[in-house]
């Protein structure tokens, strides 16, 4: 027995977590409850939708309907709703259309309800929906997708749940009777009359009609002849018209879908415009900056040859006079130029020390380079994909088409774009840093040079 009050218990609490974000306002005043439901869209369509919400007042209880796009709810106007079993009930606005100041046209009335239309609505399916407008002599059928029978059913189930019926005032009688189902009833309780009426023609056709009477009928039939065809002349231009509308908003449409088409052209146009002009600036500047790297190794090395030459010279000479130097001349020559030596040792030592630390830099700042390339082309492509995906989920479904290949275009250009530039900022990192490390192995092949130059200088 425990379990299966747990179960109710759970079952319950779910059921009120679930009508927790159908019901947004529930109080009483003075007695008198007032509640409202969360606004649903029951009729999605391509340019309009229909929604409908529950709410009620000291005056009752009210279904209240809007039209974004659609059609205007006049005083009177009927709403008829359709369940799975056929049946239909109708039930009527009492108030004026409101019309709300948006973009979008949109119209709102008030369908009065009663406790039995609600439970009706809460303990069946609706599947459809029909809107019937007086003014325009129009009725209008919708079908509500599965989905939304669903959502529909559990708002009105929501609704119906949380009313506390002493505290609401109820107006039975609230559904109405449909003019399509009337019309035919008194058609057909009046067929029999007609067959009456028979008879009393044929009785009547024994006594004499006179002339003007007769002259009077066929004026009246040639004058409900000519109304029918001007009715039907009206009815055959208004569709004119409207079949010329729709050809032309079709026309408009195409035009504005080839206008964009040639708007995305030219977008890729000028992406693929801009990314070579990128790739020119950038190569340029690679050059120049390879060229002017190229000028100061150059000139490095040169300087490092004088040098070495110079030092051979000095060594020359040196030799020299030590030659013609006296024993102890040579003597003194000698430890000077052990110490020489070892000093020439140290320096080489530090030679080798500051290569290694000019290809570790050099390596360093590469790869750090490279890093920021990678993650700069990276940003670049993802911002790329991301304008691409944002620019994909606009217009009308032809010119999305366009618009995604258009993106495409414009990604892949700019993809191509910021990978060729890294790779030529990258192809430019490491040129510097085989500039740099040519450098530094002339200076370090210079050191060593010198150094044995001196080494056996000193030797001699």
């Amino acid at each position: 027995m425990l379990p299966i009050l747990l179960c109710a218990a759970f079952a319950s609490s779910t059921r009120a977590q679930d009508c927790s974000k159908s019901i947004v306002e529930n109080k009483k005043i003075s007695g008198i409850q007032i509640a409202r439901s969360s606004p649903l869209t029951i009729v999605v369509r391509g340019s309009y939708n229909y929604g409908i919400e529950f709410f009620t007042d000291e005056k009752g209880v009210f279904a209240r309907v809007t039209s974004v796009g659609g059609i205007e709810f006049n005083q009177d106007d009927q709403v008829v709703f359709v369940d799975m079993n056929g049946r239909e009930q109708s039930y009527k606005f009492i108030g004026m259309d409101e019309v709300l100041p948006t973009a979008v046209p949109t119209h709102r009335n008030n369908l009065r309800l009663d406790l039995d239309a609600l439970e009706w609505l809460a303990e069946t399916t609706i599947k459809g929906v029909n809107f019937i407008n007086f003014v325009d002599r129009q009725k209008y059928k919708f079908t509500i997708n599965p989905n939304r029978q669903s959502e529909f059913k559990e708002l009105a189930t929501c609704f119906n749940a949380v009313i506390e019926r002493d505290a609401v005032k109820d107006t039975p009688g609230a559904a109405v009777t449909i003019p399509g189902k009337s019309s035919e009833s008194t058609g057909s309780k009046g067929a029999k009359p007609d067959a009456g009426g028979k008879k009393n023609n044929a009785v009547a056709s024994g006594a004499p009609v006179s002339d003007n009477e007769v002259t009077n009928l066929r004026a009246e039939l040639e004058r409900t002849k000519e109304n029918l065809r001007k009715e039907i002349q009206a009815e055959k231009e208004r569709a004119d018209a409207i079949k010329t509308q729709l050809q032309q908003e079709v026309a408009a449409a195409r035009e504005a879908a080839n206008q964009k088409k040639l708007e995305y052209a030219n977008e890729v146009l000028e992406a693929r415009k801009s990314s070579l002009a990128e790739i020119e600036k950038a190569k340029a500047e690679a050059q120049a900056i390879i060229a002017q790297n190229r000028s100061k190794a150059d000139s490095a090395v040169s300087i490092i040859t004088h040098n070495v030459e110079e030092a051979r010279r000095q060594a020359g000479e040196d030799i020299q006079k030590a030659r013609m130097a006296s024993a102890e001349e040579v003597k003194k020559a000698r430890e000077n130029a052990a110490k020489e030596i070892s000093n020439i040792k140290e320096k080489l030592d530090q030679a080798k020390l500051q290569y290694s630390d000019e290809i570790s830099t050099a390596r360093a700042n590469a790869e750090e380079e490279l890093q920021r390339i990678r993650d700069e082309n990276a940003r670049m492509v993802s911002e790329a994909r991301e304008r691409a995906k944002s620019e994909q989920e606009k217009t009308t479904e032809d010119v999305v088409t366009s618009k995604k290949s258009a993106a495409d275009q414009i990604l892949k250009t700019r993809e191509d774009a910021a990978n060729e530039i890294a790779n030529i900022r990258e192809n430019m990192v490491l040129e510097k840093q085989r500039l740099a490390t040519e450098l530094a192995e002339s200076r370090r092949k210079a050191a060593e040079e010198k150094a044995l130059v001196q080494q056996n200088s000193a030797a001699e």
